[in-house]
């Protein structure tokens, strides 16, 4: 069984235990972004902001969507998003020290999609950013932020 070994890697050589990637299947893809657009049919701009391989967005990019996604790991199929390999979380914090007291951060995004990496218990980010993550998410500390 998978759990027991060591690494499990991607075609790529990432490996999806460190990084948390995992795939989203095309009929949760679909099904989003039918909604998504369905709600708001005029929107043109996307975030995901933690992109992987952009599984998320393609149903999007072929109604002409314009996306920008972040992800710590530059995959190969970013050729028709406007990338940026940055962690989301620091992105966030730094978005968020911008503001004054009670506003909310506001971006040019008509959508938002994410299938954030998962917890594991290989990966120490959580662990080594603790007290960074719990000041950023009061109210979730850092053991839900996904």
């Amino acid at each position: 069984m998978a759990r027991d070994e060591e690494a499990v890697f991607t075609g790529e050589g990432v490996d999806r235990r460190k990084s948390g990637y995992y795939s989203t299947p095309e009929i949760v893809t679909d099904y989003i972004s039918d909604r998504l657009i369905s709600l708001n049919p005029s929107g043109r701009h996307l975030l995901d902001p933690c992109i992987g391989k952009g599984e998320m967005v393609f149903p999007f990019l072929e109604k002409e969507i314009e996306v920008d996604g972040l992800d710590v790991i530059k995959h190969s199929n970013h050729e028709k998003v406007n990338f940026e390999k940055r962690d989301f979380l620091s992105y966030y914090s730094n978005r968020k020290k911008e503001l004054t007291s009670k506003n909310y951060i506001s971006d040019k995004y008509d959508y938002y999609v994410a299938n954030p990496p998962y917890k594991s218990h290989k990966s120490g980010y959580i662990k080594s950013n603790k007290a960074r993550l719990e000041n950023i998410f009061p109210y979730v500390g850092s053991l839900n932020i996904y």
